[in-house]
């Protein structure tokens, strides 16, 4: 099963109106993300320090589950999705498609 690496930022185009607004969405947010931790579809979570971005690392999932999942956070939130491999996963990718890399 894959794992993603996702950054996400606010959609400019769905800011929050107010502050008051913000003070009140962010908490609850980011409650919804720590849920998604605690049920184990997201296995690491992270916010610049400016506040606004951030990444999230997913579990094993499917693209499907992955794309059913960002989409609740729509339209409020945007996503740059990247599957990864592991270190081992890629050193087997190497060994498999470049023969010398084995020496």
């Amino acid at each position: 099963m894959p794992r993603f690496y996702v950054r996400f930022s606010p959609n400019p185009k769905h800011p929050f109106k107010t502050p008051e607004e913000r003070a009140k969405q962010v908490p609850l947010i980011l409650g919804m993300f720590k849920a998604d931790m605690q049920a184990g579809l997201i296995r690491d979570f992270g916010i610049c320090m400016e506040g606004c971005s951030g990444y999230i690392i997913f579990g094993e999932t499917s693209e499907t589950d992955l794309f059913a999942n960002l989409n609740k956070w729509q339209p409020y939130v945007n996503f740059d999705a990247k599957q990864i491999q592991t270190i081992d996963e890629a050193i087997a990718s190497l060994e498999n498609t470049m023969p010398e890399a084995k020496d």
